[in-house]
């Protein structure tokens, strides 16, 4: 890992996330035991895997735009290997914990928080085991295969009262809600810890994302 530190060269994004945790999160606990940055939640192996894998997307992208010349293709494949990356992140660290009854390692936001542990189970990510790269980028191609199949209509998005739709009668097949959580889940804080591996891995390939 300080071999790949002294390599890499973005002035911006340092190889080890120092983005701070927020220090008052309803769903973050770990902060109280030291956990000040998103790199903290991660060993010195873990941290060069998930960078190495970072670079890996850089690569492809940069072949598939090589190959072809379509960076609308490059970019489309860059952002679907990360939604692999952006799974491997919750089982590849220090608050990933193992699963008895499934035996298999737990995602670090299970629950909806992200715990202090006192134990962490750790997976080699080219194993080709549950929980590696290959078992992950298989389970995120058949999302995305199944999701290429929906229609392709453009969407509305309506932000209201679920409890008065402003829409008439038998408009559709179903209506799906989710709970009226308010602050008890912090979902953008717990994303963060994707986030950070998301910023280094699609930061220069799809830039309006990443502010």
């Amino acid at each position: 890992l300080a071999k790949a530190e002294m390599k890499h060269d973005d002035p911006f994004l340092p190889l080890v996330p120092d983005e701070p945790v927020p220090e008052r999160s309803s769903g973050l606990r770990a902060n109280r035991y030291g956990l000040d940055s998103w790199g903290k939640a991660f060993n010195a192996r873990q941290t060069l895997a998930l960078s190495a894998f970072v670079r890996a997307i850089h690569e492809a992208y940069d072949a598939i735009l090589l190959e072809s010349g379509d960076k609308a293709e490059a970019q489309a494949i860059a952002l679907y290997l990360s939604l692999s990356l952006s799974r491997l992140v919750l089982i590849t660290s220090e608050l990933s914990v193992w699963h008895n009854g499934r035996n298999t390692i737990q995602r670090a936001t299970a629950g909806h928080k992200l715990p202090m542990v006192w134990d962490y189970a750790e997976m080699n990510p080219i194993s080709g085991l549950p929980g590696s790269w290959t078992n992950i980028a298989a389970w995120a191609l058949e999302s995305v295969r199944q999701l290429s199949q929906s229609p392709q209509e453009p969407v509305t998005v309506h932000w209201g009262d679920a409890t008065k739709l402003p829409f008439d009668d038998d408009s559709f097949d179903a209506v799906l809600t989710d709970p009226p959580y308010y602050d008890s889940v912090s979902y953008s804080d717990l994303s963060d810890m994707q986030y950070v591996w998301l910023h280094r891995a699609l930061g220069d390939i799809l830039p309006e994302y990443f502010p």
